[in-house]
């Protein structure tokens, strides 16, 4: 019997073969990556509840929470003062976001050596895709396991991973897997995955989109995936505005296929003409992301006219 029938005799049609070899899209995200790296320089903090952001006296925003400190209900772009009142034996610290850039292009060198394409979307997450990479790595599974151990082992900072077919699944995924863990979604479950998930895990699905959601009986995504549904609320989206912020999320949200080249974050835009072309089913939600390109005039500047 010929090498390639025994194979397919035995495992199956070639496009059938291994799930793990098409997830190949990494989400890798930083547990609680401010107060991480703080906890680096004052290790007896490790343990207590700890927040980034300033004083709860002052004005401002939680930047950064330990899970301890989340156990009281303290979360990212709280109210400093709201956080002290949750939890007044917390400490609370100054960010130095200096300091936390340059963690950040450190954990970017090591993800540059397991992936030639990588996108970091924030100071403290990256989407890598790992697809081609197995003669160095292994498959993506246990590449992406490696990359995190690398990560711990060489900065001491956490972090967790979500290796999925998509980068949305992706970014559930890792979700689901904080903190200091590596959730697997293999291609073909992602429905199953996702399913049972409360609406509000989906990027981009905020606070006001989750009422409109629960006032239509939507609390899981499994329901929102029902045809009879969808035509059934269709007309209540459009009505509260829902549907238009529904349709912005997920012009928001990144495409399967990542740019082939590094990003850096504080410069990454989207395109307007990406935006436009993935709300082209819904041609009232575009109109909003429409805009006129504002007149420039110039003219030719002559050596003299330089030197005045």
């Amino acid at each position: 019997m010929p090498d390639m029938a025994r194979f397919r005799a035995k495992h199956g049609p070639l496009d059938e073969a291994s799930a793990e070899a098409t997830a190949s899209i990494l989400h890798v995200d930083m547990d609680a990556f401010f107060v991480s790296v703080e906890l680096l320089e004052r290790p007896e903090l490790r343990g207590k509840p700890v927040v980034v952001g300033g004083r709860p006296d002052q004005r401002g925003v939680v930047s950064a929470a330990s899970y301890e400190a989340r156990k009281y209900g303290i979360h990212s772009a709280m109210p400093l003062r709201t956080a002290g009142r949750l939890c007044p034996h917390a400490i609370f610290l100054d960010g130095h976001h200096e300091k936390y850039g340059e963690w950040s292009d450190r954990v970017a060198t090591i993800l540059a050596k397991f992936s030639p394409i990588v996108e970091m979307v924030s100071i403290d997450e990256a989407y890598l895709d790992l697809a081609g990479t197995e003669r160095l790595h292994g498959p993506p599974f246990a590449a992406s396991d490696k990359l995190l151990r690398t990560i711990t082992r060489t900065t001491a900072l956490p972090c967790s991973g979500g290796l999925a077919t998509t980068r949305l699944v992706a970014k559930v995924a890792s979700d689901q897997a904080k903190p200091r863990g590596l959730v697997w979604v293999p291609a073909g479950s992602e429905q199953r995955f996702l399913a049972t998930l409360p609406v509000r895990k989906i990027p981009g699905i905020g606070e006001v989109t989750e009422r409109a959601l629960r006032a239509l009986g939507i609390e899981t995504v499994e329901p929102s995936r029902s045809r009879a549904c969808r035509r059934k609320n269709w007309k209540a989206f459009s009505a509260s505005g829902a549907r238009r912020s529904i349709a912005s999320r997920a012009a928001a949200i990144p495409t399967n296929s990542l740019s082939m080249r590094s990003r850096n974050p504080s410069r990454t835009i989207t395109p307007l003409a990406r935006t436009l072309t993935m709300l082209t089913p819904y041609p009232r939600c575009s109109a909003i992301f429409r805009r006129k390109p504002r007149s420039v005039s110039a003219k030719q500047v002559s050596p003299r006219e330089r030197s005045r």
